[in-house]
């Protein structure tokens, strides 16, 4: 405590005080003046991320849901599967960018029915979907098959 008595210690312990008080202040004042610059990328990711998912799962489903319905209208019949399955899908065509190589392939019958083991199944491969906004971009390639 002999130390606190001499002009030195004083103004040491004075000096660490003020030093202390200024980075209180300064902090303080950085959270009350940050605008959340960070909310709004991270509402653009997201943004981007749910329009992806969103037309990925629209594909998936208009595949799927059109297979099945081709099944019934074709009667097993593969010919009249494949062009009920291209007018099916063409209208459901609701010109989404992402989906756009989706639907040129099977308008333009790029696809395939192959038979494995007795059954057989409508395939489509490496199929790119991808979506823009806000300036980024993300992308899936898909492997679409299904029995018919």
């Amino acid at each position: 405590m002999g130390g606190l008595n001499k002009k030195g210690g004083v103004l040491g312990m004075y000096l660490v005080i003020a030093v202390a008080l200024i980075l209180i202040i300064t902090t303080l004042f950085v959270f009350v003046s940050f605008n959340g610059g960070f909310s709004d990328e991270g509402r653009k990711l997201t943004e981007l991320i749910n329009s992806h998912s969103f037309e990925k799962a629209y594909i998936e489903e208009v595949f799927y849901d059109s297979v099945e319905t081709a099944k019934i209208e074709a009667g097993g019949d593969v010919e009249v599967f494949e062009e009920e399955f291209k007018e099916i899908v063409s209208e459901r065509d609701l010109g989404l960018s992402a989906g756009r190589e989706f639907f040129d392939k099977v308008t333009q019958g790029e696809f395939e029915v192959i038979d494995e083991n007795g059954k057989k199944f409508i395939v489509i491969n490496d199929l790119k979907i991808e979506t823009a906004k806000h300036g980024g971009r993300i992308g899936s390639v898909l492997k679409l098959q299904r029995e018919i």
